[in-house]
């Protein structure tokens, strides 16, 4: 048996070994920072865009060693390797202390659709009468979609 084809086969596959291992131990320290920085946690409202493109906003509902998962405001499920956080800016929402930002879904039949510019105006009502709300910051009700 050649020693050099058994050394260059040891030697390719360390390299693969090394290569398939490098994105393990990066999302297992990476994880590690996570959870010793605490730049988020559980119950938090993240929103951030990594290299996919879609932007990905939502509840974090658990930060593990190897991945985060997030519920986004339209109940996916998102699971993202921790890595993923080391290349982008994460923007914790929750850490805004009193600012907050709510969603609400009205669903409505199509003979109601004339009425959506009332019903807008009345919720925008309703928050400026709500003693919630901080009076001097800027409050806005907004249509967002109609399917």
């Amino acid at each position: 048996m050649d020693v050099n084809s058994v050394l260059a086969i040891g030697g390719v596959g360390g390299v693969a070994l090394g290569l398939a291992g490098r994105e393990i131990l990066e999302n297992l320290f990476t994880g590690l920072i996570i959870l010793t920085s605490n730049p988020f946690e559980v119950g938090d409202e993240v929103l951030f865009k990594p290299n996919s493109g879609q932007v990905v906003e939502g509840i974090v509902l658990d930060v593990g060693w190897y991945r985060t998962t997030i519920r986004s405001f339209e109940r996916e499920i998102f699971t993202i390797p921790n890595s993923v956080f080391t290349r982008n800016v994460v923007l914790n929402i929750t850490r805004k202390n009193r600012e907050w930002r709510f969603y609400e879904f009205l669903y409505l039949r199509l003979e109601d659709l004339p009425r959506v510019t009332d019903i807008v105006s009345d919720a925008r009502k309703i928050l400026r009468q709500d003693n919630r709300i901080i009076q001097k910051l800027h409050r806005r009700g907004f249509l967002d979609d109609v399917t």
